[in-house]
């Protein structure tokens, strides 16, 4: 059974890349999600949720190439456990994350500007 979670955040940091050994591309980044309550006419943050995100593929490609920090991101994926062994502690260790179906900025926070990407050596097509 998989978990699916949607949310919306701003992005801690840039995304970052990393290439596997087999040239696999892994873009990993951090969204913290705030809430907002209003309180007697007042806007007041809550505790901040921070939830790391892992994506693949041309997904990833296209999140290297279009978002940066402080961007306002909704993201829709599975949640995720990654077990390890502490190499100072060798206690088990585990953290969640969330593996990326879809990413994208939130309108409630941009205006966005959509492009396709063309296969290298095709022609664009011409703009009237």
């Amino acid at each position: 059974m998989r978990t699916t979670v949607t949310f919306e955040g701003r992005l801690a940091a840039d995304p970052e890349l990393t290439v596997t050994p087999g040239g696999k591309n892994i873009v990993e980044f951090t969204v913290a999600v705030n809430e907002r309550r209003q309180v007697d006419g007042t806007w007041q943050d809550g505790d901040t949720t921070w939830h790391r995100v892992k994506a693949f593929r041309k997904l990833g490609e296209n999140i290297i190439e279009s978002l940066r920090q402080g961007n306002l991101v909704i993201v829709h994926g599975t949640i995720t456990t990654d077990t390890w062994i502490d190499k100072e502690t060798e206690q088990k260790r585990s953290a969640q994350k969330v593996i990326a179906d879809l990413v994208g900025p939130s309108l409630r926070g941009h205006i966005a500007t959509v492009a396709t990407p063309h296969a290298p050596g095709a022609n664009a097509p011409a703009r009237s």
